[in-house]
């Protein structure tokens, strides 16, 4: 993985596993009454990714609308603090990790890492992960050595009241190679200067893109569904959410990819996008 700076500032992870955009999920312009943000904004002040990456946009006003019916996927990480109490509200790390122990957890696995270099981490890092029906690849076990990416970004101004206002993401390696990954949140990793961190989760490139069909009630929100948009180099697939597609060697089990425009109530705008990665 090539080497980035560190944000200072330990922090936890407990969220619905997610993913990226591959336009404004909120666009810059649609700030709400109360001057919260939109999602696209908040990249321009460093705080989570802008969700606005420049891909060409894809076909998908044609996918198939379906109600959320594949298995909850979900993912824990915990290094030893909470972003919303630490004086940092973005935290962007790489570490080595030696796996200490590997607990089966209904439809997943729990990893105990022990890391080294570990910046503004606690030494020992929890990561769980549960998709049923997730094959978890068998080397990712006790004594395993394993290069961590971790991105989290909350904000602590209204993440206690609005619990979406926050982005959660890990990506695990092997040898250089994408082993288990997953995330969650209101937008996807920013880099160290705030923008789009499109290698993050290399070389799977994860986009959402807008589509025709309509997302969860939501009070104050009208939301809709976007079409998720794989990437493994050529290979693309373009799946709606709740789904397992195969791409580029890798199967990724799609969640949840709701966005909206803009709110009432003076509520801050919404997004939720969720993902999980593994190794075939």
């Amino acid at each position: 993985m090539p080497a980035m700076s560190r944000v200072r500032g330990a922090f936890w992870i407990v969220a619905v596993v997610a993913g990226c955009s591959g336009r404004a999920l909120v666009p810059d312009e649609a700030d709400d009454d109360d001057g919260a943000e939109g999602i696209g904004s908040l990249a321009e002040d460093g705080e989570a990714g802008d969700v606005d990456d420049g891909a060409d946009e894809g076909d998908t006003g044609s996918i198939d609308c379906v109600p959320p019916q594949a298995p909850e996927v979900t993912v824990s990480v915990w290094p030893g603090g909470d972003p919303v109490t630490t004086d940092e509200d973005v935290v962007l790390a790489e570490v080595t990790c030696e796996i200490e122990d590997r607990i089966g957890i209904p439809g997943g696995i729990e990893l105990y890492l022990f890391c080294d270099e570990r910046g503004p981490l606690d030494e020992r890092i929890v990561i769980s992960v549960a998709a049923p029906g997730i094959a978890m690849p068998a080397d990712l076990g006790s004594g395993a050595v394993v290069q961590v990416r971790l991105f989290a970004w909350v904000d602590a101004e209204n993440y206690e009241q609005y619990w979406w206002r926050r982005a959660d993401h890990f990506a695990l390696y092997q040898a250089g190679e994408l082993v288990l990954a997953g995330g969650s949140g209101l937008s996807f990793p920013s880099n160290e200067n705030g923008d789009n961190h499109r290698t993050f989760f290399d070389p799977v490139y994860p986009t959402v893109e807008w589509s025709d069909c309509p997302g969860p009630d939501l009070a104050c929100h009208e939301i809709g569904r976007g079409a998720w948009v794989m990437t493994v180099g050529d290979e693309v697939v373009v799946s709606p959410p709740f789904a397992v597609v195969h791409v580029g060697g890798f199967e990724v089990h799609l969640g949840e990819a709701a966005i909206s425009d803009a709110a009432d109530c003076g509520e801050p705008s919404f997004a939720r996008i969720a993902f999980a990665i593994v190794r075939s």
